[in-house]
C-alpha cells in the first residue's frame, strides 16, 4: 500500500490536477502536501495502528530508495512540522493547511494560493483514501 502511494506521487499524482491548479504553488510544494495528506490519511484512514505504521513505514521506504533527494529535503526541511501543526490546531483544518501551503509557497496576496492548498490537500486525501480503500479491500478479498 505504501509503495502504491510513493508510486503515485513519484508518476506525478499531482499533475493530474484541474489545469487552473497546476499551475499554482510549486510541484516541490504540492509533492510534500502529498505526503502529508499520505500520512493523514492513512491514519484516518485505517482502523488498525500497526498497519496504519507499516504503509508509512512502506511509504517511505519506497521514496527513499526511488527518490533520495526528495526523500532527504521532505526529512531535512521542517516542513511537516508547519502542516502537523496547523492539523492539530483543529477548528477549519483544510484551511490551515491551505494557509501552510500558501505560506510555504511565499503568497502574500489575496487568498488565492490558501484556497488552492486547502483543495489540494481535499483532492490529495479522497485520492489517497480512494487508494487505501481499494487496497485494502482487495487484500481482505484474497484473504477470504
Amino acid at each position: 500500500l505504501g509503495k502504491k502511494l510513493a508510486q503515485q506521487l513519484l508518476s506525478g499524482a499531482e499533475e493530474r490536477l484541474p489545469a487552473k491548479d497546476k499551475d499554482c504553488g510549486t510541484k516541490l510544494q504540492r509533492q510534500l502536501l502529498f505526503c502529508f495528506a499520505v500520512e493523514v490519511t492513512l491514519e484516518n484512514t485505517l482502523n488498525d495502528a500497526v498497519l496504519a505504521q507499516s504503509a508509512q513505514n512502506s511509504f517511505y521506504e519506497a521514496l527513499q530508495q526511488d527518490s533520495p533527494q526528495f526523500y532527504r529535503y521532505l526529512n531535512d526541511s521542517g516542513v511537516f512540522s508547519f502542516y502537523l501543526l496547523a492539523y492539530r490546531r483543529g477548528g477549519n483544518v483544510e484551511h490551515n493547511i491551505g494557509k501552510v501551503f500558501a505560506m510555504l509557497n511565499d503568497d502574500k496576496e489575496d487568498g488565492r494560493m490558501t484556497e488552492i492548498g486547502e483543495t489540494l490537500y481535499c483532492v490529495f486525501s479522497c485520492q489517497i483514501a480512494e487508494i487505501v480503500t481499494q487496497e485494502y479491500l482487495s487484500a481482505n478479498s484474497a484473504r477470504q
